[in-house]
């Protein structure tokens, strides 16, 4: 069975728009002047019991990456994948850091680069982060950890430092706001936005959860960065 995936185009997500809204003040406080965002999006509606959100989720990231491959700069997918809240950095944490944790990500075989685990300290505490490149192989269980785990995200960048360890603390503290607080788990989208899309990067936000009837996917860039060939 075909799945219907309508799209939108939402040219500024600091105004009311179908899709996600961007709160203008707070990105002014994150970043002077607050850059331009927009997005576009892509959504599908479960009709009766016919399609799960895992089904509807992967056909709205089929036409994302369509979409993401007809942009006029190529880029490659990452995902980035965090641990849980800030755990006291004993030896058991220590030992297991990210990718033991992972169990279906942490085998050498599954994706293409991944980066080492990265500790971010807190004082006494951590927590842990690393990228993995998205093969075709990988895509389908990619939108599924992104959709399920609100502390991942897919990044498509031009960079070549996506995996060097500087690289994936920025994204870790602009994705949790640089905050201490250590009930933040999920990511926080718009100080994600605001930091990286200016460089350049585009980012995919996946949602679809227990019993919403629909799943999408947004495509977050600057403006010019979704104009396609």
């Amino acid at each position: 069975m075909t799945t219907e995936v309508s799209r939108m185009m939402s040219p500024d997500l600091y105004v009311d728009n179908e899709s996600l809204a961007f709160d203008h003040d707070r990105a002014e406080k994150l970043s002077r002047p607050a850059p331009p965002l927009a997005a576009m999006s892509f959504v599908a509606r479960a009709e009766g019991n016919s399609c799960g959100l895992q089904e509807l989720a992967r056909a709205c990231a089929d036409e994302a990456a369509s979409f993401v491959a007809a942009l006029s700069v190529p880029r490659q997918g990452w995902l980035f994948v965090a641990d849980g809240p800030w755990r006291e950095a004993t030896a058991h944490v220590l030992h297991r850091r990210l990718w033991k944790n992972r169990a279906s990500l942490g085998e050498s075989h599954v994706g293409g680069r991944r980066s080492e685990d990265v500790a971010i300290r807190n004082g006494r505490n951590v927590r842990y982060a690393g990228v993995v490149e998205i093969t075709p192989e990988l895509r389908d269980q990619a939108i599924d950890i992104a959709r399920t785990d609100r502390a991942c995200a897919i990044i498509f960048s031009s960079r070549v430092d996506m995996t060097d360890p500087a690289t994936i603390e920025i994204i870790f503290r602009r994705a949790f706001s640089g905050a201490s607080d250590e009930a933040r788990t999920d990511v926080d989208w718009l100080a994600l936005a605001v930091s990286l899309c200016p460089l350049g990067d585009v980012l995919l936000r996946v949602s679809g959860l227990f019993d919403d009837r629909e799943a999408a996917v947004d495509v977050i860039a600057t403006p010019e960065n979704l104009s396609t060939r």
